[in-house]
């Protein structure tokens, strides 16, 4: 006679696991495993020698056998720009060194110079536009669809909104009534703050820069709102711009997402090549710039870096800094080898 399904006898359940056997096993693993914790935390690290700070500081992402122009300082007719970078270019001879009359040709060599792809510099060049002038007076009311070819003077980048901007970095915000000079030249305080913000290491990445930034927002609001300046401003496109200048500040003079204080030094209040930098050996191109100006202000706005209201202590300046441990092996899957120079 069958059963039926629900006459069926009830499964027979398993044992439940012996606690007696499995707790001490658990205890006594634990145990063997924090011991050995211990062990290795007691043993001296590896001697691996002293670290490169060439690589330290670039990785392996650096021009080995570049041999820079000489730095030539400017004299006091020159024109000179709010961006260290150029001013740099310039006053080494890849940019004319009275900083004038610069066509897109100029512009997009120096930037190749600088470690750039062809494509980067040609939509950078682009802004050309927006601040300068026909060639010849002529070209401004061509009629025979013939291209206008700009040139500017790097003050001329100076002119506010179209590409320089408040809070800055290493620049006093835009104020005419103070001089004409006061949003160009670079603010020794400033940069003496942005260094604050480096680690142990003398190193700021994408969160430091962030505080640092997060900081001068507040600061030149305050500023503004004591003087009751009706032109300072921080929008949608300062703020664009402002994160693509920390994306060129951590891949283009520092590597990899990082820069060293000794670069910024030597950039941004020498404006000069650092003793040991060199243009990437492959070139930055479009999609490193964006995804560290992505980086750049997303991290902005992280609880940590958000809420920043000082900066830290300032080192005195003849602290010597230790070497880092090495910069990351950047990836040139997407990146384009660098044989131009």
């Amino acid at each position: 006679m069958k059963l039926a399904i629900n006459d069926a006898p009830p499964p027979t359940p398993k044992p439940a696991p012996d606690s007696a056997f499995w707790l001490p096993m658990v205890l006594v693993l634990s145990a063997l495993g924090f011991a050995s914790y211990q062990l290795f935390q007691a043993m001296p690290p590896v001697n691996e020698g002293p670290v490169d700070p060439v690589v330290a500081r670039y990785g392996e992402n650096r021009l080995s056998n570049w041999n820079p122009m000489p730095f030539v300082a400017p004299d006091t007719s020159a024109s000179r720009s709010p961006c260290p970078m150029l001013n740099t270019l310039a006053n080494h001879g890849y940019l004319p060194h009275d900083g004038r009359n610069i066509d897109r040709t100029m512009l997009m060599s120096a930037l190749g110079q600088a470690g750039l792809t062809h494509f980067l510099n040609s939509k950078l060049a682009n802004a050309i536009k927006l601040v300068g002038r026909p060639r010849d007076a002529d070209d401004a009311n061509a009629q025979d669809g013939k291209p206008v070819e700009y040139v500017f003077d790097l003050e001329d980048l100076g002119k506010h909104g179209p590409i320089e901007h408040d809070v800055s970095l290493t620049r006093s915000d835009y104020r005419p009534e103070e001089g004409p000079q006061r949003h160009i030249r670079a603010n020794e305080t400033l940069i003496d703050q942005l260094k604050a913000f480096a680690d142990k290491d003398g190193f700021l990445d994408v969160a430091a820069v962030a505080r640092a930034r997060n900081l001068r927002q507040r600061q030149s609001q305050t500023e503004a709102a004591a003087v009751k300046d009706s032109s300072f401003g921080f929008g949608l496109r300062a703020q664009v711009t402002a994160h693509a200048e920390c994306a060129a500040l951590l891949e283009v003079i520092g590597r990899n997402g990082r820069v060293h204080v000794d670069a910024i030094e030597a950039f941004m209040r020498k404006e000069r090549f650092a003793e040991d930098w060199a243009p990437p050996k492959y070139l930055i191109g479009l999609q490193t710039v964006m995804s560290t100006t992505a980086r750049c202000a997303l991290y902005r706005y992280t609880p940590g870096n958000w809420r920043v209201t000082e900066a830290p202590a300032t080192r005195p300046a003849d602290e010597k800094l230790p070497l880092a441990e090495e910069a990351p092996k950047q990836s040139v899957d997407a990146e384009t080898e660098h044989t131009e120079l």
